[in-house]
């Protein structure tokens, strides 16, 4: 049965669950199938050999619905960086080869990135059609691709395990063109609202580091995966158009601002 909190998202609470396994309980309302499908997900990702936690199932807790995985122990990579800030410069190259290294890989029947973003562009009242229609253009002057997409790419998400980094939650994991990962992760890097729950530590590690951390993280992605700065643009303004359908009120103005280039 679950017991203390151990970890918290916009959507979701971590339980300690039986010895060897965590719960993820959702906020009431979540809807069954959108639980069922991060479930989904979870064992394809798991079945191709990326470092993710084992899915144990489906539970319903007071009426809230959950998932059981394996449980993982060590601290995010957040939190081992606000513990060791003097470590920034091997935490961010090595935050950047995860994220290229996952980007190889390929996963049948994962949802297609880009009518995801469709999707959301569909369901925002705060843009014109206009801007809704150049947008749509954009992102179909890319060409097609089937990398693995994490959609919520962060220290926050990765956990440092005895077996080495392990990332969890992957509820918005799509295929699609890699840049659109890298430019949500640069936003969530440089410019979003501090994570839930965060520590007075973490705090003040990304306030005094978020712009080297950002810096370095990019320098070595692009080492490894050459973008230019127009392209990183380019999904940077898709990036913030989908996230206005998140409905994260303190980072409203700012998004449109980016989308408005």
């Amino acid at each position: 049965m679950k017991s203390e909190i151990i970890g918290r998202g916009r959507t979701a609470l971590i339980y300690a669950w039986d010895d060897g396994q965590v719960l993820k309980l959702y906020e009431p309302g979540t809807s069954k199938s959108k639980v069922e499908h991060e479930i989904e997900l979870g064992q394809r990702i798991q079945a191709r050999g990326i470092p993710s936690p084992a899915v144990e199932g489906f539970i319903e807790v007071d009426g809230q619905p959950g998932i059981i995985f394996e449980r993982v122990d060590g601290p995010t990579m957040l939190e081992y960086s606000a513990a060791k800030p003097w470590q920034v410069f091997w935490i961010a190259r090595r935050f950047a080869e995860l994220q290229a290294e996952m980007h190889t890989s390929l996963v049948p029947g994962l949802p297609d990135l880009n009518k995801k973003i469709r999707a959301r562009l569909d369901a925002i009242t705060l843009l014109t059609p206009e801007t809704k229609a150049e947008l749509i253009a954009l992102l179909e002057s890319y060409p097609a691709s089937n990398a693995v997409c994490h959609g919520d790419f962060h220290p926050g998400n990765l956990i440092m395990s005895p077996r080495g980094p392990i990332i969890i939650d992957w509820l918005d994991v799509a295929r699609g063109y890699p840049l659109y990962d890298v430019a949500r992760t640069s936003y969530l890097l440089s410019k979003a609202a501090m994570p839930p729950g965060a520590s007075p530590a973490q705090r003040l590690f990304i306030r005094l580091f978020r712009k080297l951390f950002h810096w370095l993280y990019l320098r070595r992605y692009r080492q490894i995966w050459y973008f230019t700065t127009q392209e990183l643009k380019d999904w940077y303004r898709l990036v913030a158009a989908a996230r206005l359908s998140e409905g994260i009120a303190e980072e409203e103005a700012q998004l449109l601002a980016i989308v408005k280039g």
